[in-house]
């Protein structure tokens, strides 16, 4: 029901909270956790309604209660509209225009499934989700954003790709059969597999280098997560039988929730 995603976007602004003490405002987390709910809720009602076979659990939980999340997506709607009135309104600002994106993104990759031409909606969702989980963090600390406040953007960043990019991954079998896009079938699983071991290179290195000077708690959290897609991926033929990876990469993802009880 992407209330793993959801809960994982909800971790990754524990990460802002706990280092730079920006204030964690209960009503913000609540709000992006139903909007990272609706959108990929929206987008596999989507999905679900243009594909040419259903395969997969995700897929047929989607279309079996598809009227039932519609019902869902409506009420949550109204509740994010009710939210209007209490959100401050330079990050109600850029979080309108982190929802057009994303909204502009479901529609552009409804229109590349059905017209199969090339949409990077891989590269597009990392980026709009980073942008998600962080816009309320960088709006607070925008007269003094540095080099730790970028380095924290660009894990979050680099281990989105990467949640995303495995995904893709295991998903491909699944993508080829209901015609979808995405960027295993674009580029085929072997150069997928480079891309993938390139961002782990990458996330490895930067949890190693901002350890000098970001909270080694928040460097362990994401060093957790790299190591925990690592063991995923080496042992696929495991986590590929019954859609564990999904559970299990989403589960890893909410590792910052760890924040919550560790000391800085």
């Amino acid at each position: 029901m992407s209330i793993d995603v959801a809960l994982g976007a909800l971790a990754m602004t524990l990460v802002w909270s706990y280092h730079f003490a920006v204030p964690f405002d209960w009503l913000h987390g609540t709000g992006l956790f139903l909007v990272v709910w609706l959108i990929y809720t929206i987008d596999h009602l989507m999905d679900v309604r243009s594909a040419i076979t259903i395969v997969g659990q995700r897929y047929w939980f989607h279309q079996r209660y598809r009227k039932t999340l519609i019902v869902c997506s409506s009420i949550v709607c109204i509740t994010l509209l009710s939210f209007l009135f209490w959100v401050d309104l330079t990050i109600l600002f850029v979080a309108a225009i982190t929802f057009i994106a994303a909204a502009l993104h479901l529609w552009c990759n409804s229109l590349a499934n059905k017209k199969q031409f090339f949409y990077p909606k891989e590269w597009v969702i990392g980026l709009v989700y980073t942008l998600g989980v962080s816009v309320s963090s960088v709006v607070y600390m925008i007269d003094h954003f540095g080099i730790e406040e970028l380095s924290v953007l660009c894990l979050i960043l680099t281990t989105a790709f990467l949640n995303i990019f495995l995904l893709s991954f295991f998903d491909v079998a699944a993508d080829i059969a209901q015609g979808t896009n995405s960027i295993a079938i674009r580029l085929g699983t072997k150069k997928l597999e480079k891309r993938i071991f390139f961002l782990f290179i990458l996330g490895l290195s930067l949890c190693f280098i901002t350890l000098f000077y970001l909270a080694p708690t928040i460097v362990f959290a994401f060093l957790l997560i790299q190591i925990s897609y690592l063991f995923i991926y080496y042992k696929r033929s495991f986590f590929a039988r019954h859609e564990r990876y999904r559970l299990f990469i989403d589960l890893a993802y909410s590792f910052p929730f760890l924040l919550l009880f560790i000391d800085k």
